[in-house]
């Protein structure tokens, strides 16, 4: 399934990139706010989405923007009161240890898909190129990640 988001926002960004005739616009990627720290009840999942949020940051760099007019941001909703929820039962990353988990997993607060659904509309109307939004209970929130490696220049050129 990840690699159906990465393969249809490069397709996206291809009709749209304004140096090759498209008209430019916004690519938004949902990855839910397990993709951005990492999650104990569903490692492999949270690991995926944790690479969708990295991908589409990636694909927003300035230079790309520049030349595509293409602006990507992530929608991060928190926890939903959909079926979607429901099924994950089971496919916990260590089954063994699976019931204190689901007990803690069941007390936490979902919105609705609607509030959900506003929320998304909001952010993609406020959106600047590159922004990751978390989008839980009726509140957003910016996430700024930290850059903790830039690469030295070799200046002896």
């Amino acid at each position: 399934m990840q690699k159906d988001v990465i393969h249809s926002t490069l397709k996206a960004l291809e009709y749209m990139d304004a140096s090759k005739g498209g008209c430019g616009g916004v690519i938004a990627n949902i990855s839910p706010v397990v993709g951005l720290q990492p999650n104990g009840m569903f490692a492999i999942y949270s690991a995926a989405k944790c690479g969708l949020t990295a991908f589409t940051c990636s694909l927003a760099y300035p230079l790309y923007y520049k030349y595509t007019g293409v602006s990507l941001i992530t929608l991060c909703p928190g926890f939903t009161d959909t079926t979607l929820l429901d099924s994950v039962r089971g496919k916990e990353t260590l089954t063994e240890y699976a019931e204190p988990l689901a007990v803690a997993f069941a007390k936490v607060k979902r919105q609705t898909p609607e509030i959900c659904a506003e929320m998304i509309v909001k952010a993609v109307e406020i959106s600047k190129n590159g922004n990751v939004w978390m989008l839980d209970n009726g509140e957003m929130t910016e996430i700024e990640f930290k850059t903790f490696w830039k690469p030295k220049l070799n200046t002896q050129q």
